[in-house]
């Protein structure tokens, strides 16, 4: 069986595409992960991007923002990631937060850095590097590139 150059490269490029969609879920792959936002919804719970969703354990997803249907009580959690207060847990857990502690941000006594994850994801800026881009910006940072310096 004889191939044409034109369906060689067809095929590579398809297999190319098919193991970029399962590269960033192997072990160690998932810092390679972009910030790009194109949403997906796997679990109830909405990812930035498909890569993020994958390195979390999700092989089932679609695409777009999951439809949040929380109760409308208002039980205020802080997100110790991002530092925002959400109505309640299920309002933050459809957005992304992952680990809150109960009351407004404010009232839980984690401001400023301290409201920062340790979720390790290098930055760099001005010559230091920085734990992840929120305790860059929290201390003044205004411009970075990701990764260590």
């Amino acid at each position: 069986m004889k191939f044409s150059q034109a369906s060689l490269l067809l095929l590579a490029l398809l297999l190319a595409l098919v193991l970029q969609q399962y590269y960033c879920a192997s072990a160690g792959h998932c810092n390679r992960c972009t910030r790009r936002y194109r949403p997906v919804c796997a679990s109830g719970r909405t990812f930035r991007n498909a890569c993020l969703a994958r390195c979390s354990g999700s092989v089932n997803f679609v695409r777009g923002r999951c439809l949040c249907l929380c109760p409308p009580g208002s039980n205020p959690v802080c997100s110790s990631s991002s530092g925002r207060t959400y109505r309640n847990a299920c309002y933050a857990k459809c957005a992304g937060a992952t680990e809150t502690t109960p009351g407004r941000c404010s009232d839980s006594g984690k401001t400023g850095c301290a409201s920062c994850s340790n979720w390790l994801r290098p930055v760099c800026a001005n010559g230091k590097t920085y734990r992840n881009f929120c305790h860059a910006l929290c201390r003044g940072v205004k411009s970075y590139h990701h990764g260590a310096c």
